[in-house]
């Protein structure tokens, strides 16, 4: 056991929680610890954007032990097909090849080129935890206009829409993403679409009975999967409205978000799909009047931060459900050129169901819903309870597996879409989760490992809570986990102007604090600067850094996680989480001046500017 050192108490023993960052938008959801990183608007990129795996001379290193699986790209002729890398649970096997139509297009859409036929092997498409994207070179002397160009699917019954990412002009590619396989083809729309339309969808029956909810770091709550389910009820023939009860209408909001994950949460088509107003009108005219079926539209301003379901069209404008507002049709003007705003949000696209996955997945969620998601009764959430406030950083989430349930050993939990993977060994748990300020949605899911499981989650238990964290928000909130049991990892922020938070420090001048120097194993850690009279935004560098005071002789490394956010529940809020691991404790190389190999260099932030950087190859600004 180790000494005091400035007023550091003697290790003990706590439990341990593995704060594991996944995309969300709504809810992460499977396919391994992927890292994320949300810009200066709200918008989740990946790590490996922002992040090359580095060491440092300090000793430590920046990690991502659970890397994602390479890309699976195939070409063949004019077509390559894609299967990222980060939405694979294992590699896939993944075949193109050309083949002919056995079915005459929809009235007013002609065929360009020959159809495709893109295939995954026998259950490799529960592997996959978002789309593949394929792109296909065509023939411009076979296109009259380029600009009514669309993707279909054919499942050998009948044709769907597709989403359609990008569509290249000067090189003749057009690109579009499918989570179904078989047959693609694509088409050009008559230049002439019908000059109003309706399907039918009626917010009224086919929206849901509840508003959309959810406090994620990725913007929008639940609505993309909301939305998407309504499209798949009507498509089903099926009301929405008076389907489920109201908890259960919980839950499947939640699990149908979740299971878009990848497709909201972390993809960039919903920032890059960047069509002109005019060519997006005449898009969702031609898909909507040929196929009688509503599409999901996206709106936003620099991105698209929500989504609603877009179902008829007139010569003034389109008309949709927001998830947001239960049983209301919304309307957004479009002049042929160019669109109007809704709620201060322009159009910024659209989503095609065959992107959200297969019919068979959306039918085995209705079918969980229906019976009111058979055994959640047996997962027990102790705490926190519904609406409970809490005055904290972070809560107790306590619990137990009960009946059918007696024999499960693992649960994932989802925090504000970060989530991670707890094990039940006895058949009860407790563990601490971070609490923002706020509204935070928890969803936790009986016998789900993440790593292993297609992020529909089929067939899981659910509870949902939401609980509202009311301590201030903050200008920076920095929290610190790690892995190891009987082990003490510290903490280290040093403000612009040098003075540091540390465990010999805990509140600075202008008002940045350590809340615990938690010496047993685990953290959490917080260093916060709430926004607040008492506190000073100083312009500059914030440093964060970990050091590895003591393995109580255990001999084991320290791996865990530092995550920061800048601007705490605001529409500017940006969030980087790292992974770190360091191999040497060192009580005696403590300090904020403190360095050797018992030490890692986490990132610099720019509170000011709202910039977190993990470069420290200088001493310039992030």
């Amino acid at each position: 056991m180790k000494t005091t050192i400035t007023g550091k108490p003697l290790l003990l023993s706590t439990l341990l929680l593995m704060f594991l960052a996944l995309a969300a938008c709504g809810g992460g959801g499977g396919g391994g610890d992927d890292l994320i990183y949300l810009d200066e608007n709200n918008n989740p990129r990946d790590l490996d954007d922002v992040l090359e795996e580095r060491e440092d001379d300090s000793g430590g290193e920046i990690i991502d032990d659970t890397p994602t699986l390479d890309d699976v790209v195939v070409t063949s002729g004019n077509v390559t097909a894609t299967a990222p890398g980060r939405s694979l649970l294992e590699t896939i096997d993944l075949t193109v090849s050309t083949t002919t139509l056995s079915a005459t297009l929809p009235q007013g859409l002609s065929q360009v080129g020959s159809a495709v036929e893109v295939a995954v092997s026998d259950g490799h498409q529960e592997l996959l935890n978002g789309p593949i994207t394929i792109a296909v070179t065509y023939n411009q002397g076979e296109v009259q206009n380029e600009s009514n160009l669309l993707a279909l699917y054919y499942d050998g019954t009948s044709f769907h829409p597709l989403t359609v990412l990008a569509r290249d002009e000067q090189n003749n590619i057009l690109t579009f993403d499918t989570r179904r396989f078989s047959t693609f083809v694509l088409a050009e729309a008559d230049a002439n679409p019908p000059a109003s339309f309706a399907t039918g969808f009626a917010p009224a029956v086919n929206g849901w009975d509840i508003a959309n909810y959810g406090s994620y770091f990725s913007p929008g709550g639940n609505s993309f999967g909301m939305a998407g389910f309504a499209a798949w009820h009507f498509d089903q023939a099926t009301l929405l409205s008076g389907a489920y009860l109201a908890e259960a209408n919980r839950i499947a909001a939640a699990r149908v978000q979740m299971s878009q994950s990848e497709t909201w949460g972390v993809q960039q088509w919903r920032n890059t799909q960047a069509f002109k107003d005019e060519d997006l009108g005449l898009l969702l005219k031609a898909y909507l009047s040929a196929f009688n079926a509503p599409l999901v539209l996206t709106l936003g301003e620099n991105s698209a931060t929500t989504a609603a379901v877009v179902y008829a069209y007139d010569e003034t404008g389109f008309y949709f459900y927001d998830p947001n507002i239960p049983g209301a049709e919304q309307f957004i003007g479009f002049d042929g050129t160019s669109f109007g705003a809704y709620g201060g949000l322009s159009v910024r696209g659209y989503a095609a169901l065959a992107s959200y996955g297969r019919d068979g997945d959306f039918a085995a969620l209705a079918q969980e819903a229906a019976a009111g998601f058979p055994g959640s009764e047996n997962l027990a959430v102790d705490t926190p309870q519904e609406g409970e406030l809490v005055n904290a950083r972070e809560s107790d989430f306590s619990g137990s597996f009960l009946n059918d349930l007696s024999t499960e050993t693992s649960l994932y939990v989802e925090v504000r879409g970060v989530g991670r993977q707890l094990s039940v060994p006895s058949g009860t748990f407790s563990n601490a989760i971070e609490i923002s300020h706020g509204i935070n949605t928890i969803v936790a899911l009986a016998g789900v490992d993440a790593s292993t499981e297609n992020n529909w989650f089929k067939s899981a238990p659910t509870v949902v809570r939401e609980v509202e964290g009311t301590l201030p928000p903050a200008h920076l909130l920095v929290t610190l986990t790690w892995e190891q049991d009987e082990t003490d990892v510290d903490l280290y922020i040093t403000e612009p102007e040098g003075e540091a938070m540390w465990f010999g420090n805990r509140r600075t001048g202008n008002g940045l604090e350590l809340d615990i120097d938690d010496t047993t194993g685990f953290g959490p850690e917080h260093g916060t600067l709430e926004i607040g009279s008492a506190t000073e935004v100083l312009e500059g560098i914030y440093t964060v850094r970990v050091h590895y005071f003591s393995d109580d002789g255990l001999d084991v490394d320290a791996t865990g996680r530092v995550t920061i956010i800048i601007n705490e529940g605001l529409p500017e809020q940006s969030f980087l989480s790292l992974r770190f691991r360091i191999a040497d404790d060192n009580s005696g190389e403590s300090g904020p001046d403190g360095s050797g190999s018992s030490w890692v260099d986490i990132a610099k932030v720019d509170v000011v500017n709202n910039e977190i950087s993990t470069d420290f190859s200088d001493e310039g600004e992030p």
